[in-house]
């Protein structure tokens, strides 16, 4: 079981996608789809992260 926390954990964050969950959501266990989304937007996040630290 995967719940929003784990991931927040993962990626030492405070994000939750989609905005609009209630908080007492991050407990909950995620489909396979949500965490492959929460995975790619932070994917994204942290591109942008790093592309902007080069300049």
């Amino acid at each position: 079981m995967v719940t929003y926390r784990d991931l927040q954990r993962e990626y030492q964050t405070y994000e939750i996608y989609p905005k609009n969950l209630p908080i007492d959501d991050v407990d909950q266990s995620l489909t396979e789809s949500e965490i492959i989304e929460y995975r790619k937007r932070m994917g994204m996040v942290n591109l942008t992260i790093k592309i902007s630290n080069k300049h």
